[in-house]
C-alpha cells in the first residue's frame, strides 16, 4: 500500500468574521481565538493518494495551554473527509464522507487526536480539518501529522437467535417447576444450535417463570445443576448464551442475566429498574452497573425488561462499549393499552420502543419476549432483521456490527450520536427529582 502524499496545507474559515488567527511552525498549526466574536475555523490539510477500501491510521497530538476541560473537547473538533474540500465551503460539496477523529490522552498525558478509518469507494483525495470554535480566547497547536497505510478492518457479523418458545408449545408443557423450564429452554437453544446461531438470547427468569412459589425460594445460585445444563450445552455447541434467571447471592436475590460462553460463565447483568409492586417491594435487590463482556462475537450487555423504561440505562451500555445489546423482556407497560382494563401487546409501539433504543445507541437489539410475539432482532439502522409473530419457537438472523452508517449528508451516524454529546450540561440527568419532574407527577 502506497503512502499518502502531503498536497496542500491552507486555512479554513467560511466567513472572514468568524477567522481565528492561524499560524505555521514547521510541522506545528496553531489556531488562536482572535477576540471579538466567537471563532469558527482553522487549518485544513489535504493528502493525495489515497485509496478505497483501504485502512488509514491517523494520529495528531495536540497541545491546548489555555482552554480547560470541559470547553477543550467542545471547543476543538477534527475532521477527516473523504474528498477534497475549499478552504471557504460552508457545506463540503459535494456531499463527501466525514469521520470524527477522536481525542483521548497517551502514556504521557499529552492530547492526541486519532482514529483507524476505511477510505469509502471512489476516493482519492483525505482532507483533515482543524477547527478551534465557539471562544474569543484562546489557542491549540497541532503538531506533526502521522497518516500511515494499515489494514482495514473486516466486517464481522454474528448470527443471533431468540429462542422463546411460543404460547402454544407452554401451555402443551405445562410447566409447573424450574426442571420443566430447564427442558423446555433447552430444546429451544438446541433448535437454535441447529440455525447456527453464534449467540442465543433467552427471555426474562427463563428458568423460573410460570413456577409457582415465592422467588426466595425458587432462586439458583450460579453454580447450581438448573445453570451447570447451559454451561455443558455452550462448551459442547461453541456457542454463546444469555440465560436470564431470579439468582441468589450471598447479599440476597436478584433479577439476573448470566452470560454465558463456551470456557464457562462470563459474568452477570443484575436488573436495575425492578417492576413496581411485583418486585420493587418484594424482595428483589436491584443492580448497580451495566458490565460489557468483550467476547468472540462482539462487546455484548444486558438489560432486562423495566430497564428499557429508562433511557439512560440504554445510554449506559452504549457508553460502556456495547455493540449488541440484549433485552430479556416480559412486556413494556408503553406497549400495552393507556388506561384501565384488560392489557392487550400493542405491536407497532413496541416496534418503535425497541427501534428507538437501536437508533439512539448505534448499537443491535436482541429482544426475547417471554409470550414470543414481538421477541425481535434490530440493527444499529433501526431496521428489523427478524420478527417473532407468535408463532415460531425460535427466530434467527445476522446481524451486522460495524454497519457504518451514513447520514443523507456523509456523516457517521454512530460519530453524531457520540462526538455531539455535551455531558456537562445533563446534570439533571443525575437529580433524584428535579423540580419540573414532582410538579408534572404531582398534577398527573
Amino acid at each position: 500500500m502506497n503512502q499518502p502524499i502531503l498536497n496542500k496545507i491552507e486555512p479554513w474559515c467560511s466567513d472572514g468574521r468568524l477567522a481565528p488567527i492561524t499560524s505555521r511552525e514547521g510541522d506545528t498549526l496553531r489556531i488562536r481565538a482572535g477576540g471579538a466574536i466567537p471563532c469558527a475555523g482553522g487549518w485544513q490539510v489535504s493528502f493525495n493518494g489515497i485509496q478505497a477500501g483501504s485502512g488509514y491510521a491517523i494520529r495528531v497530538p495536540a497541545s491546548v495551554p489555555e482552554l480547560e476541560w470541559p470547553r477543550q473537547a467542545e471547543c476543538i473538533k477534527v475532521l477527516a473527509f473523504w474528498g477534497p474540500v475549499r478552504p471557504e465551503a460552508l457545506t463540503p460539496e459535494p456531499l463527501l464522507d466525514y469521520d470524527a477523529l477522536l481525542p483521548e490522552e497517551d502514556a504521557h498525558g499529552a492530547l492526541v487526536y486519532s482514529r483507524r478509518l476505511t477510505a469509502p469507494e471512489g476516493c482519492e483525495v483525505l482532507t483533515l480539518r482543524f477547527t478551534l470554535r465557539w471562544v474569543c480566547q484562546g489557542e491549540v497547536a497541532f503538531h506533526k501529522i502521522e497518516l500511515v497505510p494499515c489494514p482495514a478492518p473486516v466486517p464481522r457479523k454474528v448470527k443471533i437467535a431468540l429462542a422463546t418458545g411460543s404460547p402454544q408449545s407452554r401451555r402443551q408443557a405445562a410447566i409447573r417447576e424450574v426442571a420443566g423450564n430447564r427442558a423446555y429452554y433447552l430444546k429451544r437453544c438446541e433448535e437454535a444450535a441447529r440455525l447456527g446461531a453464534d449467540l442465543i438470547v433467552l427471555p426474562e427468569i427463563a428458568l423460573q417463570w410460570g413456577v409457582p412459589g415465592h422467588f426466595l425460594d425458587l432462586a439458583l445460585r450460579a453454580n447450581d445443576p438448573e445453570i451447570a445444563v447451559f454451561l455443558g450445552f455452550a462448551k459442547r455447541e461453541g456457542v454463546h448464551l444469555l440465560l436470564p434467571v431470579y439468582e441468589r447471592t450471598d447479599a440476597g436475590v436478584h433479577n439476573s442475566a448470566l452470560f454465558i460462553g463456551p470456557d464457562g460463565l462470563l459474568g452477570t447483568y443484575r436488573k436495575m429498574h425492578l417492576a413496581e409492586c411485583g418486585e420493587s417491594h418484594n424482595g428483589i435487590l436491584p443492580g448497580i452497573e451495566v458490565p460489557v463482556f468483550e467476547t468472540p462475537v462482539g462487546r455484548l450487555a444486558s438489560l432486562i425488561c423495566m430497564d428499557s423504561s429508562s433511557a439512560e440505562a440504554s445510554r449506559l451500555a452504549g457508553l460502556a462499549g456495547a455493540e449488541l445489546l440484549m433485552l430479556p423482556i416480559m412486556g413494556d407497560h408503553r406497549a400495552d393499552r393507556q388506561d384501565r382494563g384488560s392489557p392487550f401487546f400493542h405491536e407497532e409501539r413496541w416496534k418503535a420502543i425497541m427501534r428507538t433504543r437501536a437508533l439512539d445507541n448505534q448499537f443491535v437489539m436482541a429482544v426475547a419476549r417471554n409470550e414470543g410475539h414481538g421477541s425481535c432482532l434490530i440493527d444499529a439502522r433501526g431496521e428489523i432483521l427478524a420478527w417473532n409473530d407468535g408463532t415460531k419457537e425460535v427466530v434467527c438472523a445476522e446481524a451486522e456490527l460495524d454497519p457504518g452508517n451514513r447520514k443523507w449528508n456523509g456523516g457517521s451516524q454512530r460519530d453524531i450520536v457520540y462526538t455531539q454529546r455535551r455531558p456537562h450540561l445533563y446534570g439533571s440527568f443525575t437529580e433524584p427529582a428535579p423540580a419540573v419532574v414532582r410538579g408534572r407527577l404531582q398534577s398527573s
